[in-house]
């Protein structure tokens, strides 16, 4: 697992949150991809 820069983590963490709320009100299905997501970082 290659360690990201905190720019990096910082981003893709708030990419995520930002699609969370997005999606959250469209699909339940997008919080498994959003956690899968967050073991990548």
């Amino acid at each position: 697992m290659r360690k990201k820069t905190d720019k990096e983590f910082i981003r893709g963490k708030q990419s995520i949150e930002w699609t969370f709320q997005k999606a959250a009100n469209d699909n339940n299905h997008y919080f498994c991809f959003l956690n899968f997501q967050a073991v990548e970082l």
